[in-house]
C-alpha cells in the first residue's frame, strides 16, 4: 500500500484446515525494519507428530536427538529424511547392508549415520531388502530411513543396524528411483 503514518490493517483468510495443525510465519518489511508474524491454524487431527512416515525428522534433527541420549536410551521406529553425503560400505554378501551418512542437504558437515541400514522394501515383508548392487544407493540420493536411534556407547549419534530405506529420491518402488542394479541408463 501506499506509506502513511495512519494505522495499517491486514486482513489474512485460509480455507478451512480438515488436516493437522500447521503454523505459518509472515514477515513485514519496511526500510530496514522488519518485524514477523507467527500465524497458526488449528486443524481436527491435532499437532502431526515428528519423526512419522508423515512428517520424518531432518537429518539435523535425529542427530541431534541421539545425542540426547543415554547409551541405553533408543527411538524405535523412527523415520529421518536426508540426502546421502557420503557412503563407507555397501556389503552385497551375506549380510547385504550399507553403510552410509545422511544430510539435510548436500555440503552440511553435520551428518547422520545409517549403520548397516538395508533397501528398499520390495518384498512387502516390512523388512528392508538387501543389496544387491552398491550401484542401488549413489552420493546424492535423497531418502527417508524407518529404523532405531541410538546413541552408541553414549558418544556415537546413529541409527543402529536394521534400518531400511523406504523411499529413494521420492519413490518408494526400485522401477522409479531406480532399478536397483544403480543403472540409471534406459533399457
Amino acid at each position: 500500500g501506499k506509506g502513511s503514518l495512519d494505522e495499517q490493517t491486514i486482513t489474512l483468510t485460509a480455507a478451512a484446515n480438515t488436516e493437522y495443525s500447521v503454523d505459518g510465519k509472515l514477515t513485514f518489511t519496511i526500510m530496514m525494519d522488519s518485524k514477523t508474524l507467527t500465524v497458526s491454524q488449528e486443524g481436527p487431527k491435532g499437532t502431526l507428530q515428528k519423526g512419522t512416515a508423515e512428517n520424518p525428522y531432518l537429518a539435523s534433527e535425529a542427530l541431534a536427538l541421539a545425542k540426547g541420549l543415554t547409551a541405553e536410551e533408543q527411538v524405535e521406529n523412527a523415520y529421518v529424511k536426508g540426502v546421502i553425503t557420503a557412503i563407507t560400505s555397501v556389503d552385497t554378501g551375506s549380510y547385504g547392508n550399507a553403510e552410509y551418512t545422511i544430510a539435510d542437504k548436500a555440503g552440511d558437515v553435520n551428518t547422520f549415520l545409517v549403520f548397516r541400514g538395508y533397501y528398499l522394501d520390495t518384498n512387502n515383508d516390512g523388512k528392508g531388502d538387501k543389496f544387491t548392487s552398491a550401484n542401488q544407493i549413489k552420493v546424492g540420493d535423497e531418502v527417508v530411513v524407518k529404523g532405531t536411534i541410538v546413541n552408541y556407547g553414549g558418544t556415537k549419534p546413529e541409527f543402529t543396524s536394521g534400518s531400511q530405506i523406504i523411499s529413494i529420491n521420492g519413490s518408494t518402488s526400485p522401477d522409479q528411483g531406480g532399478d536397483g542394479s544403480g543403472d540409471d541408463e534406459p533399457a
